[in-house]
């Protein structure tokens, strides 16, 4: 019984005023996952090497944002460092 009432709620849902906002939902879903895997570009490096030279590629294994965090963390404990010595030197 619960299982024809929940078949009947769902096709008067998706038969319903729902109907375009479902297919928009699965076609923008759709566009995403398509343009996630195709819209990658790659990078082209037309610069001249000479005999010797090599280029190394490598993919970080951390975002950007925690590569900002942690320089930023370095550089604010760059700063106390400095304060704590130029104390000491005082003293």
């Amino acid at each position: 019984m619960l299982q024809r009432v929940i078949q009947m709620a769902i096709r008067s849902y998706v038969g319903g005023p729902a109907r375009s906002w479902l297919y928009t939902s699965a076609a923008l879903w759709l566009f995403r996952k398509v343009q996630s895997t195709v819209g990658r570009q790659e990078l082209v490096d037309m610069s001249s090497l000479k005999p010797g030279e090599t280029i190394v590629i490598t993919n970080l294994d951390v975002s950007h944002k925690r590569q900002i965090r942690d320089l930023r963390r370095t550089a604010k404990a760059e700063r106390k460092g400095g304060r704590f010595f130029r104390r000491a030197g005082r003293g």
